[in-house]
């Protein structure tokens, strides 16, 4: 310190030892010293004022005590989480900000990948033991078993004779087979695994295989029994192979099978002539029956009926042809934006596509539906050029009452999940679409993801927190406006990004007369 702020800070100090704390807090804020500062507004019984110094001061742990005596529960709970996990009050932290999220009934991925470290070794002393109780508490109640069994085996290694533990490890257990439909496709969905490389440009199809949900535990489904068998054993096989069907052959007495498209783990899907209505249309058909998955592929069905638009994929119905599902579809002539990515795409056609990317889009959010999984392979452009949104699996009404995932769990891709929906998946808005949307305008200009890491929950933590890089830094040849309007779809506070589909719509139109 040089010889005024050394003098300022001895004042400060003086003036704290004679009780005069206003005015060491102000001599304390002089020297530029808002630690100190904190500790007198603290003394003063000032909490809001001491933790806003201790936050200026980098002392997270400090200013989440000093929240949480000013009633700040919410603010208390984001101080702790920052955290360092190399800080001598890791512990002490991880402690608290479970007290605190037991309180609020709070859990999301943050806080769960803060405490993961705390959470990996037994409980030392009855203060760990007392917080290990309940997180894996709240962990049941937040329909995450895998999480609590692993807590409560913790807790068992410690202390053998716990009294509750392996009744309640027992019942976690049980939740997270898989046959608990619910937490398999909840924790499985929609390729939540770590990033994989990017694909070869994909040949030409006429319609991609749809991305595909969890496997399934094999299911089979019941028939007469032959007269050696007891009814309570008898199974069978769906009734033919859905993964080879001849041309000829009909589905529900309507759908005659003129190819095979494509396949995926859980649908194979063919081209077929819908006798009825004299068009040809693709035909998913299922390879598991399971009720949950079907539910899925009906609220699929009944959102896409909801919209009727140009850039949107019609889906038209389930149908059923004995005890196999299939649906039925649009079929289409082209193949996936994500396969023409490592072509390259000049900066017109990219707008252009991005244009009716919105244009679909912001149908959807008209009709009052986030997407949740937008991304370069949602999105299948034609032969003509006609940008098409697709699979609408994890979809929901923004209006929902209730919504097929669980709590507790995330879905969607991670490259390009916003923010919120890593933190807080149930509360994903259409402002959450504009920033997968932002990823992928990212990708398709710059040649790369803005965000990218082998590690999964280390790419989620840069999603929230670490500010995106500019779209110039790695596609020199975009102009300053392009740039511009991409940092701020990749804006972290939803308020910033751009109010609607239409609003980005209208900025797009001016990038593209400028360029």
């Amino acid at each position: 310190m040089n010889p005024q702020t050394t003098g300022a800070y001895e004042r400060a100090r003086q003036a704290e030892a004679d009780g005069r704390l206003d005015l060491a807090e102000a001599l304390f804020l002089q020297c530029r010293r808002p630690g100190d500062a904190g500790r007198v507004a603290y003394r003063g019984g000032r909490f809001a004022d001491a933790a806003r110094h201790y936050l200026d001061a980098a002392m997270h742990f400090e200013a989440a005590a000093c929240l949480y005596r000013a009633g700040d529960a919410a603010r208390c709970l984001d101080a702790l989480v920052r955290v360092p996990r190399d800080h001598a009050a890791y512990r002490r932290a991880c402690q608290m900000a479970i007290r605190v999220a037991c309180e609020r009934d709070a859990l999301d991925l943050t806080l769960d990948h803060f405490l993961s470290r705390y959470l990996a070794a037994p409980p030392r002393d009855e203060h760990d033991l007392e917080a290990f109780e309940r997180i894996a508490k709240l962990y049941e109640l937040r329909a995450m078993p895998e999480s609590a069994a692993e807590v409560y085996a913790r807790i068992l290694e410690a202390h053998p004779a716990h009294p509750d533990a392996p009744r309640r490890l027992a019942r976690a257990l049980r939740a997270a087979q898989p046959a608990a439909v619910d937490a398999t496709i909840a924790s499985q969905d929609l390729a939540f695994t770590a990033p994989a490389p990017r694909r070869p440009t994909a040949p030409q199809v006429q319609l991609p295989d749809l991305p595909e949900l969890p496997p399934m535990p094999a299911r089979t489904v019941a028939t007469s029994p032959r007269r050696d068998e007891s009814p309570s054993g008898v199974v069978a096989a769906l009734p033919f192979d859905v993964r080879a069907l001849a041309p000829g052959a009909m589905l529900a007495g309507r759908y005659r099978v003129e190819r095979k498209l494509g396949e995926g783990g859980m649908a194979t899907v063919y081209a077929a002539h819908d006798a009825e209505l004299d068009e040809t249309v693709a035909v998913k058909v299922f390879h598991s029956e399971d009720p949950q998955l079907v539910a899925r592929f009906k609220q699929e069905v009944a959102l896409s009926r909801k919209l009727a638009h140009p850039n949107v994929i019609r889906l038209y119905d389930l149908g059923a042809h004995g005890a196999t599902r299939f649906l039925t579809m649009e079929l289409l002539d082209g193949r996936d934006l994500d396969g023409q990515l490592g072509e390259g795409i000049d900066l017109a056609a990219g707008v252009r596509i991005l244009l009716q990317a919105c244009a679909g889009l912001g149908a959807a959010h008209a009709a009052g539906i986030v997407h949740r999984d937008i991304k370069p392979a949602n999105f299948f452009v034609t032969r003509d050029g006609v940008v098409k949104l697709m699979d609408f699996g994890i979809a929901r009404r923004q209006s929902a009452a209730s919504r097929l995932t669980a709590a507790g769990f995330i879905a969607g891709t991670p490259q390009y999940m916003a923010p919120e929906q890593i933190t807080n998946f149930a509360n994903a808005t259409a402002s959450s679409d504009l920033y997968s949307l932002g990823c992928m305008a990212f990708e398709m200009f710059a040649g790369s993801m803005p965000f990218e890491h082998d590690d999964l929950m280390s790419l989620l933590m840069m999603h929230v927190r670490e500010p995106a890089p500019l779209l110039r830094s790695r596609a020199t040849g975009a102009p300053a406006s392009l740039e511009a309007l991409v940092a701020s779809m990749l804006a972290k506070d939803p308020a910033r990004r751009p109010a609607s589909c239409e609003a980005l719509a209208q900025s797009l139109r001016a990038v593209l007369r400028e360029l």
